[in-house]
């Protein structure tokens, strides 16, 4: 009868079991159609069944351009503040922006390169069925055509350029001149005299083990996000990066989820970057020598020969441990995951030490034109925004 007490799904203003299976199937168009029929027949006010955003229905390329849009505003910003915000923490942000920038920008138009090097790195083959470089492009091409190239991980790729390249590259002069003049001050106080001009070799060496193993340690998620995206066992897995970042977490957990190979991902990064900042900062120092122009102690072709030896630098450093790196991030979760150091024996018993450096050629196809584009761009950029040059 009508006096008999409904269940509350069942009364007016709420949706009945049909309706809540109906609200609950379907997507797109189709489900906002069924959403407001289930609204008008329950007398259910239609925003409070709006459907809650998700983060794996967002693709990678809106991920891009949010990401694109909100450092445009950042970077605007700094360019028409840059006589204002000169002091730290402002001059250190434009350094900081002005090696990211120029890194992210270097990240997109190689990127293609970089999962052919990750392709490469996670497959384990034998010595003799090993590919190489333009073997992985044609095998990507042919199973999952031209836009793999530029799609998945791309995000994380940029996100990482801009965080981690950024702080290593944008704080390596200011570290290296703290370092030096507390060697000078320690130097004096045990009697030993320590020159201070250019910063000498353990100061640079110093600088870029710090700023490079901060900068990975920070950034470790995004490098394992873009791995994850790109590997072949693991592609197809997440919609995006974040989706990605977000799965690891619920799955793993935080730390040792995210922050899965951070070991040897520092390791990797203290090595890679004192021996590239180094060689470009030691090398730009050789070849504008007792130029005494300063037009010349900034010519193009200063900023393109040093670039070209902390290119050779970063990749016979980093090689190994970026090998080691990727192997160990894709691997799925479960019990029999190897760490580093078992990753490495593993590598070395069964395809031999040489594989240590696979990849090599492909890394070092990729940095060249990366570096011959970043460091003179980032030399702009730093005088665009107002600071003096690396």
């Amino acid at each position: 009868s009508s006096s008999q007490l409904k269940p509350p799904y069942q009364g007016r203003g709420s949706l009945t079991t049909r309706n809540m299976a109906t609200v609950h199937r379907g997507g797109g168009a189709s489900r906002t159609n069924q959403v407001s029929a289930a609204a008008a027949s329950g007398g259910v006010e239609e925003d409070t069944l709006r459907p809650r955003f998700r983060l794996r229905d967002v693709s990678e390329w809106q991920c891009l351009a949010v990401f694109v849009a909100v450092n445009s505003v950042l970077f605007s910003w700094l360019i028409f503040t840059r006589d204002a915000g000169v002091t730290p923490p402002y001059l250190h942000l434009r350094q900081v922006m002005a090696g990211g920038v120029a890194a992210a920008l270097a990240e997109t138009a190689f990127y293609p390169i970089e999962v052919a090097k990750i392709r490469m790195q996670t497959s384990s083959q034998s010595k003799d069925e090993r590919r190489g470089l333009w073997s992985t492009f044609n095998k990507m091409f042919k199973e999952e055509g031209a836009r793999v190239l530029w799609g998945p991980g791309l995000l994380a790729g940029c996100l990482r350029a801009l965080v981690y390249q950024g702080l290593r590259l944008g704080l390596f002069p200011p570290v290296r001149i703290a370092l030096t003049k507390g060697m000078a001050t320690l130097g004096g106080l045990v009697g030993v005299s320590i020159a201070q001009g250019g910063g000498g070799l353990s100061a640079r060496i110093l600088a870029g083990l710090v700023t490079g193993s901060v900068g990975a340690m920070l950034c470790n998620p995004l490098d394992l996000a873009k791995v994850l995206m790109t590997a072949e066992r693991t592609r197809g897995q997440y919609s995006n990066s974040m989706h990605a970042l977000a799965c690891v977490a619920q799955q793993e957990g935080v730390r040792k989820g995210l922050w899965r190979a951070s070991g040897v991902t520092v390791l990797r990064a203290a090595l890679a970057s004192a021996a590239q900042l180094t060689a470009y900062d030691y090398a730009k120092a050789l070849l504008r020598g007792g130029a005494g122009s300063a037009a010349v102690h900034e010519a193009t072709w200063v900023h393109l020969g040093a670039s070209v030896a902390a290119a050779v630098a970063y990749t016979t450093a980093s090689a190994p441990a970026d090998l080691i790196k990727s192997r160990v991030m894709a691997q799925p979760c479960g019990p029999e995951r190897l760490g580093p150091m078992g990753c490495a024996v593993q590598t070395v018993r069964s395809e031999g030490i040489g594989a240590l450096w696979t990849g090599w050629a492909a890394s070092t196809g990729r940095l060249l034109p990366v570096v011959l584009v970043v460091f003179p761009l980032m030399e702009r950029l730093r005088l665009l925004l107002g600071v003096s040059a690396f």
